[in-house]
């Protein structure tokens, strides 16, 4: 799934980072009790920085732009660090943020298991063809559930 096609939120992963990085003691919480992992991330530098944040706080280290672009020479531009740090995002609205961003990361979850679906269907025996949209419901049901107690 290409990321001109797949369903994102891109403006709510930088506030997300922006937010994280004005207020880390208060946005890290947010994100370690939601669903949606850093790897699931659209943007190859949000990802790469909500990972190293959380690993941060998890390890209870200090969080700040500096630190993280120290720990992410390489993988992040510093001038990138410095634009997504110096968003005007309000740390208040991480919440919302991360709700746009679960509902991209569901919807994508839900495409990629059709997808996976529609391949082994296309080969498949008939009664592997119904484990395939057992597995399917499953998957969107268990995306649908995780967004409902994740808006709770």
């Amino acid at each position: 799934m290409s990321i001109d096609r797949a369903p994102v939120a891109v403006e709510a992963e930088e506030g997300f980072v922006s937010a994280m990085l004005a207020d880390p003691q208060s946005v890290c919480p947010i994100l370690a009790g939601q669903p949606i992992p850093p790897e699931d991330w659209m943007l190859d530098d949000c990802r790469s920085i909500v990972s190293a944040a959380m690993r941060r706080w998890r390890e209870r280290e200090p969080v700040d732009a500096i630190l993280l672009g120290a720990d992410l020479r390489g993988k992040v531009e510093p001038v990138r660090m410095m634009q997504l740090a110096t968003l005007v995002a309000a740390p208040s609205a991480a919440g919302h943020y991360l709700e746009l961003l679960t509902e991209a990361w569901h919807r994508r979850q839900v495409i990629s298991a059709c997808i996976k679906a529609q391949r082994v269907a296309t080969e498949a025996t008939s009664s592997e063809a119904l484990a395939v949209l057992s597995a399917v419901e499953a998957s969107i049901n268990g995306a649908n559930s995780s967004r409902v107690s994740a808006l709770r």
